[in-house]
């Protein structure tokens, strides 16, 4: 039998509470609170919450405040600006250029394939189709569709980077 907190006592001893916090909080799939974020970062809630304030200042996560709660998640805008720093320096102006040109196509194949302007629009044609394996495979478009529109963006983010520099 395997020590299922192995990897968790890997991950304390080879990362900071600000990496873990970080971590946490960049994966959660909805907004929590500090106290969840730091159960899961195995921190202090004190500790998680001082850092979530700083990220939150900074804009490197969003704050949520209701109810009398403030609640912790991540910024996709923060992250996208992030992605495209990286690919910005993994690739030179023509390569995402290359890139972009692919994935616009990719987008417009999909247009054009279903006479449907969004993955959304997609999303809710398949769920009126009677057929499952059409549905189940409408859907799966529509994932990759949203995939690639997101990663556009980020590429587009790091067009931008060239454009400035």
């Amino acid at each position: 039998m395997t020590d299922s907190t192995g990897g968790i006592d890997a991950w304390i001893t080879h990362t900071s509470n600000q990496e873990r916090i970080q971590a946490v909080v960049r994966t959660v799939s909805k907004p929590r609170s500090s106290s969840f974020i730091a159960n899961e970062a195995n921190v202090e809630q004190s500790v998680a919450r001082d850092h979530l304030e700083e990220l939150a200042e900074t804009n490197a996560v969003l704050l949520i405040e209701e109810e009398n709660k403030r609640l912790y998640g991540p910024n996709m805008d923060y992250t996208a600006r992030e992605a495209a720093a990286d690919l910005a320096s993994e690739f030179d102006e023509e390569g995402l250029l290359e890139l972009r040109e692919k994935m616009e196509r990719d987008i417009e194949g999909w247009r054009a394939e279903f006479g449907i302007p969004s993955p959304e629009n997609l999303r809710e044609y398949a769920q009126d189709t009677d057929e499952a394996s059409e549905a189940i495979h409408l859907r799966n478009v529509a994932r990759k569709w949203e995939l690639v529109r997101y990663r556009l963006t980020v590429v587009e983010h790091a067009v931008e980077h060239f454009s400035r520099a």
